[in-house]
């Protein structure tokens, strides 16, 4: 009997499961009306990506209504324009969330072409057997939230206002993150180059009469945005690939600059100035306020000669003296620790590991066997000096490469007046 119960007791467990999952699946509703029909019902979009035999994956879903509002207010730009006769490129799809009384309805797919390597170039939709030629910021904005995933329009009015006084516009909030800034904007030899972008963004900062200095050591809110101009002309390929960053103290903006997000990362203060601009220094005399001189690692490098460096470098790298290998490495050079390979939805990576972790962790010895200065380009002054190197590197996993004799090509450069030599590059040609 207590058995007969207990099965009883589990059908109806299960049932009642399967009665709730049911009524949380709905099934996808497909409207019957045309663009022009469902246009104002808008309420969100998907992006699809066609992979492989025809295969098609969702990229993009939207689901906040003033980012779709944004992106049909390009669409309202479009103009009549047959696309290229070929498209070998990756052709994409779009799909129109449409509100249809008490229910969000789906469009059907209607084809997208656009490049996702040049999104600036004009794109092409077909919109109910008719082409249209799409603006590049419809291309730009899409493309964007590829990458941030939690895009929302809930923005705080006060940020919006700010940037809006020197002509920068929100198209939505990426993200927004806690932390402590650092307890000065001193950088010493070896440290990961976070100090770097603080003590960089504050000059940008200071062109609009803020300054996180006061701060230091302190907790602070940041908020990144997306913006809809383009950065000015000098930060070139990367021009759409615009933030605003807002940095606040108890609710108060104290910092606010642009940046170009991943590779390149620093860009320019909110008037559009770089730091030299700014400050009225080159980088490397900038670099002379931030770079503590009285470190002892700092010091040693300071003494050596080009080659001495070199094997310094490499010797550091075989015995697994990360610290020291980075030191060696020129402050422009080590800021690619911030930006490359960035997840677009931080301000810059959080340790040397991401790239380390297939770079300088990978080796597991490493040994000169010849070095040899090569002549100086054409443009090269006379603090900067070119070497070609062969090294027997042991690598613990073949990534790019087998383990054996590798011929690099490393360029080094007096960056700092009076600070000596440091590696501002190292590749596989002159």
């Amino acid at each position: 009997m207590r058995r007969k119960t207990s099965i009883i007791l589990f059908l109806s467990l299960l049932s009642l499961i399967l009665i709730l999952a049911l009524s949380l699946v709905r099934p996808q509703v497909t409207t019957a009306a045309k663009y022009p029909e469902f246009k104002d019902a808008i309420v969100g979009l998907e992006l699809y990506v066609e992979e492989g035999a025809g295969d098609k994956v969702r990229v993009v879903n939207i689901e906040d209504k003033k980012i779709a509002a944004k992106l049909i207010s390009y669409l309202d730009q479009a103009q009549h324009a047959q696309p290229p006769a070929t498209w070998p490129w990756k052709k994409h799809y779009l799909v129109f969330k449409v509100q249809e009384t008490d229910q969000v309805a789906r469009s059907r797919e209607y084809v997208y072409l656009f490049k996702d390597f040049a999104p600036e170039e004009p794109g092409y939709l077909a919109l109910e057997n008719t082409w249209y030629q799409v603006p590049p910021q419809f291309n730009i904005l899409l493309l964007s939230l590829t990458e941030y995933k939690n895009a929302t329009s809930e923005v705080e009015p006060e940020d919006v206002a700010f940037l809006r006084q020197y002509g920068w516009d929100v198209l939505f909030k990426a993200n927004t993150m806690e932390g402590k800034l650092p307890d000065r904007l001193v950088h010493n030899a070896g440290d990961f180059p976070v100090v770097i972008y603080w003590a960089y963004n504050n000059e940008l900062n200071k062109d609009v009469g803020l300054d996180i200095t006061p701060y230091l050591g302190k907790e602070v809110r940041v908020n990144l945005y997306k913006l809809e101009q383009p950065l000015p002309e000098f930060v070139q390929t990367q021009r759409w690939s615009g933030r605003a960053v807002i940095v606040k103290y108890e609710n108060k903006i104290v910092g606010a600059w642009l940046d170009a997000g991943r590779p390149l990362g620093f860009a320019c203060s909110l008037k559009g100035r770089r730091l030299e601009e700014i400050t009225g220094k080159s980088w490397g005399q900038w670099l002379m306020g931030v770079v503590n001189p009285e470190d002892p690692l700092e010091k040693r490098l300071s003494s050596l000669g080009p080659e001495e460096l070199i094997r310094t470098f490499y010797e550091a790298v075989g015995n697994g003296d990360k610290r020291t290998a980075h030191a060696t490495l020129s402050r422009r050079n080590l800021i690619g620790y911030l930006f490359r390979n960035m997840d677009n939805n931080r301000l810059y990576n959080p340790s040397f590991s991401v790239l380390d972790r297939d770079g300088l962790n990978n080796v597991a010895a490493a040994k000169i066997v010849s070095i040899r200065e090569l002549p100086p380009q054409e443009k090269d002054t006379p603090e900067v000096k070119r070497y070609q190197v062969a090294v027997h590197l042991t690598f613990r996993r073949a990534i790019t490469a087998e383990s054996g004799v590798q011929v690099l090509f490393l360029t080094l450069r007096q960056e700092i007046p009076g600070m000596g030599w440091r590696i501002d590059s190292i590749g596989f040609g002159p």
